[in-house]
């Protein structure tokens, strides 16, 4: 006989408009696995696939996933919330200022090329800061 062990892990989820992926983080916050696939316009069936990755890691591993909280973030954030039963839902300028404190505290500054747009952030002290961006008129 061999004895499942349970694991307990936080998730978190990024759906975005190319790409969707998603991380297990053990209780002490460091990533225990990642996970990756293409959107192809269905985030639903993005999500599920994560899901059966997830999974077969467990079947894998002969391990059981307890998972203590779930977070959302990416362009189909909102559906993707409801769908999987998540606690709480980020907008990606959050989810990645949170980030990029968390790796290194002095981060001032966030510059993210995305599927379908690009974002400018400025930080302090881990949060978004107010600033002005000129733009050329023609």
């Amino acid at each position: 006989l061999s004895s499942v062990r349970e694991m307990q892990f936080h998730l978190g989820i990024d759906v975005g408009s190319t790409s969707t992926k998603a991380v297990m983080l053990g209780k002490d916050g460091k990533a225990y696995a990642g996970f990756y696939t293409y959107t192809l316009g269905q985030p639903l069936k993005a999500v599920q696939a994560l899901f059966e990755a997830i999974d077969h890691l467990a079947v894998k591993t002969g391990n059981s996933f307890q998972f203590l909280s779930c977070g959302t973030t990416g362009s189909a954030r909102n559906f993707i919330t409801g769908s999987v039963g998540a606690d709480r839902d980020y907008d990606e300028i959050t989810a990645h200022a949170r980030a990029a404190y968390e790796l290194n505290p002095l981060t001032d500054t966030i510059i993210e090329i995305g599927g379908q747009d690009a974002k400018f952030t400025r930080m302090k002290d881990g949060r978004k800061a107010p600033f002005a961006v000129d733009t050329a008129s023609s």
